[in-house]
């Protein structure tokens, strides 16, 4: 019915160089069979393949898969902000974003993403216009309108993020002030430069966006990247240097985030 790989030891593959699939040294594979399926007939199988090892089988019993799927979904409490699902209650005196699980990156618990979420909870965007630039789940779109920012430009080249933050910005009560848009007409398109430009997505394309990101800053404008590891920090600065006066604005977990402002052009 399924088949899932895992990383079986602490072996992380973060950013893997152009054109290259990197493999773990050790995979845990995870095989999911209907029931009436004699597992152990796979035993001999598998035994007969020399890379195989610590082969167990482990029969599931039926029960309510969407009431245990909810049970790993904790609601995230950065500053003002509470993010959960429908189904939590928020406890009183905070913003509320509801996020439905779903396909696109972003539920808030990454550290890449929490970062983002720290430096817009310590300064709201009140009444300022933020691109979010590879939007995801849309949780950083919508955390800056929820925090107060006039309009919010969502944008992403994965038509299911679109999607994504499309919806999850209805169920806020967003959908007025979050604009989706896809990052190949963003690229054609008239777009005003915007007070605060935020992407979290990863150093290698961080680099390679340095001119799009200056095009959508205005002069004195702030700039939020995220999705760097420590070591690459000096790279994206030399990358944005030009344009952008930055410096290491938070890290956590082997993350960091960069925090700029936009030159006069």
């Amino acid at each position: 019915m399924s088949v899932t790989l895992e990383d079986a030891g602490d072996d992380p593959q973060l950013e893997p160089a152009p054109g290259a699939t990197p493999l773990w040294p050790c995979v845990r594979v995870r095989a999911l069979y209907e029931h009436r399926i004699d597992p152990q007939g796979m035993r001999p199988i598998l035994r007969d393949v020399p890379a195989v090892t610590n082969l167990r089988v482990r029969e599931i019993a039926d029960r309510d898969w969407i009431a245990a799927s909810r049970e790993d979904i904790v609601p995230l409490e950065v500053g003002a902000l509470w993010i959960g699902p429908d189904w939590a209650v928020p406890p009183p005196n905070r913003i509320t974003i509801r996020l439905e699980p779903g396909l696109a990156f972003g539920s808030g618990r990454h550290a890449t993403t929490r970062l983002c979420l720290e430096r817009l909870a310590a300064a709201p965007p009140i009444g300022i216009d933020v691109v979010d630039y590879g939007c995801g789940s849309g949780i950083l779109a919508i955390a800056a309108a929820a925090l107060g920012a006039r309009r919010v430009l969502a944008v992403d080249i994965d038509p299911q993020a679109l999607l994504a933050t499309a919806e999850n910005a209805r169920l806020n009560g967003m959908a007025d002030r979050v604009h989706v848009i896809a990052a190949q007409a963003s690229a054609s398109a008239t777009v005003e430069p915007a007070s605060l430009v935020v992407a979290n997505i990863l150093a290698g394309t961080l680099v390679e966006l340095a001119p799009v990101m200056s095009a959508h800053a205005m002069t004195g404008g702030g700039l939020m990247l995220s999705g760097i590891l420590e070591s690459q920090a000096g790279e994206v600065i030399d990358a944005y240097r030009g344009t952008f006066v930055c410096d290491v604005g938070g890290a956590s977990e082997g993350w960091i985030r960069l925090d700029g402002t936009r030159r006069p052009r």
